[in-house]
């Protein structure tokens, strides 16, 4: 699969930019070429050496880039109690299993810890659910890749009936420690996935219907940096 590599990676260049191969052969786009190439070998020697460590283990690749999508019964309190779907989906980086446990994995290009992916909630905070939303409509950014990971093994859920046993981000930054996999409290179990991120998908829906709170620009935010 690594010898692989160069060819697929420029066929799928080859496809992003037209069958124009001047479009990637120089400057910038060269670059990110084989930054490209060096991201899918950093991940097959990854998993050659976690194997190589665990000879007794196998690895089956079950699902890449695999779309996932469900819907969820909500209520609009603010209409008489009427009920209406909202559809929700994601695409899946990668499914698999190793030895037996099945697991969802996210790919990312920025830096990544284990911290990162932990569940946790401060001392003022009543609930785990509170931890995520932080101030209903503003999430906490300390707990989007938890958020996010949850949303995948909830989707994968509701679409195979199976609990994701494991969830985890691989980072390109940290390629020897990762993948970095989804830590829950001990009060909260794979079973009890479902129903955690169903309230909380449901609070931040009907957050959003409420017709007495504005939708507010966040002050924080850098979407705006490069404007001119």
């Amino acid at each position: 699969m690594e010898k692989d590599v160069p060819l697929l990676v420029s066929k799928s260049f080859e496809i992003h930019f037209s069958e124009d191969k001047n479009s990637w052969q120089t400057g910038t786009n060269h670059i990110n070429f084989e930054v490209a190439k060096e991201m899918v070998q950093n991940v097959l020697r990854r998993d050659r050496t976690i194997l190589k460590e665990n000879p007794q283990k196998a690895l089956f690749i079950l699902g890449l880039e695999r779309r996932l999508e469900t819907s969820i019964a909500i209520e609009d309190t603010s209409n008489s109690g009427k009920s209406f779907e909202v559809r929700l989906s994601g695409v899946c980086d990668r499914i698999d299993q190793f030895d037996g446990v099945h697991r969802i994995i996210d790919y990312k290009s920025g830096s990544v810890n284990q911290d990162k992916v932990e569940l946790k909630k401060t001392a003022n905070q009543e609930s785990y659910e509170e931890a995520i939303l932080t101030n209903k409509r503003k999430g906490n950014p300390n707990q989007k890749h938890v958020l996010q990971l949850l949303i995948y093994c909830y989707l994968y859920y509701k679409e195979t009936g199976i609990l994701t046993d494991q969830a985890g981000i691989f980072s390109f930054r940290s390629i020897k420690e990762s993948p970095h996999f989804l830590k829950l409290p001990e009060d909260i179990r794979k079973e009890d996935i479902p129903d955690f991120l169903e309230r909380i998908l449901k609070q931040t829906i009907a957050d959003m219907l409420d017709k007495n709170a504005a939708f507010m620009h966040n002050k924080d935010s850098k979407y705006c940096a490069y404007c001119n």
